[in-house]
């Protein structure tokens, strides 16, 4: 367990906050590690070197890394299929009223 000594801060180039975030990511609060600085850990290890504990912090950022990841990928997608679906229903539309235009024009005619 982590004792708090506050070593994997003080060896963190980017002067982030490892532990905080460990415990945001044990605690599955992705959001919370999000704010501590996960996006910018660059994944040195020099935490790890450092830890009296022997944590694998690095480890635990490159999971929360790909989480994050995985997250922002599955947004989008999530994104693009909305699109599709909006692209496709105002093209239904489309085709429905200028059938329904042809529909007039025939009858129209006759």
């Amino acid at each position: 367990p982590c004792i708090r000594c506050g070593a994997c801060a003080t060896a963190c180039p980017v002067r982030l906050q490892p532990q905080q975030m460990v415990a945001a990511l044990k605690g599955d609060a992705l959001d919370r590690a999000i704010h501590e600085g996960l996006g910018d850990c660059i994944e040195c290890a020099a935490c790890n070197a450092v830890c009296p504990s022997h944590i694998p912090l690095a480890e635990w950022f490159r999971r929360g890394r790909f989480e994050m990841k995985e997250r922002a990928r599955e947004h989008q997608q999530a994104s693009d299929a909305r699109d599709r679906f909006e692209a496709r229903n105002t093209r239904l539309e489309r085709l429905a009223q200028e059938q329904e235009a042809k529909r007039a024009a025939r009858k129209a005619k006759s």
